[in-house]
C-alpha cells in the first residue's frame, strides 16, 4: 500500500503482467462523446479541480510525484 495525498486513506496498487512484453501501437477508439468538451457544466468543476491541484504543486518535492 502507498500513502495517498490529501486523504487519510492508503492507495492500493495492483500491477499485472499479462505475458506480452511488446507494446501495441495503433488507433485507440474512444467511447466518449467529444462534444462533452464544450459543456461548461462539466468543464467548470474539472477546471476548478485542476486549478486546486496546480496550487498544491509546490508542496511536492518534484513534478513527477505531484503528477502521480
Amino acid at each position: 500500500m502507498l500513502s495517498a495525498a490529501f486523504t487519510n486513506h492508503s492507495a492500493v496498487v495492483l500491477r499485472l503482467t499479462l505475458g506480452e512484453t511488446s507494446a501495441r501501437r495503433g488507433h485507440v477508439s474512444s467511447i466518449s462523446d467529444p462534444t462533452m468538451l464544450q459543456d461548461a457544466e462539466l468543464l467548470t468543476p474539472l477546471q476548478q479541480q485542476l486549478n486546486e491541484w496546480k496550487m498544491r504543486k509546490p508542496w511536492y518535492p518534484n513534478v513527477n510525484i505531484w503528477w502521480d
